[in-house]
């Protein structure tokens, strides 16, 4: 999946649903997964005609919320299971 979103002419970020790892049977395995895979995925993406997010952070604890500037409009991605 990230190949595919990182095929994307513009910039991609998601948030997790309940599905991404709490309806699994190995709950810590699926989260550990989706960190893994996702998390800090922007950094990895190549956007050599674009801006990247303006002051990008995420939460210290919970790494799958995040929050940015774009074009003076703050965006944040809470995941509130």
């Amino acid at each position: 999946v990230a190949d595919i979103y990182n095929q994307s002419p513009i910039p991609v970020l998601w948030v997790p649903g309940d599905n991404e790892w709490n309806d699994c049977e190995n709950y810590p395995t699926s989260k550990q997964y989706w960190r893994e895979n996702f998390v800090g995925f922007e950094s990895k993406q190549h956007y050599e005609s674009r801006q990247p997010f303006e002051q990008f952070e995420r939460q210290n604890k919970r790494q799958e919320n995040f929050s940015f500037l774009f074009r003076k409009v703050l965006y944040v991605g809470l995941n509130v299971v």
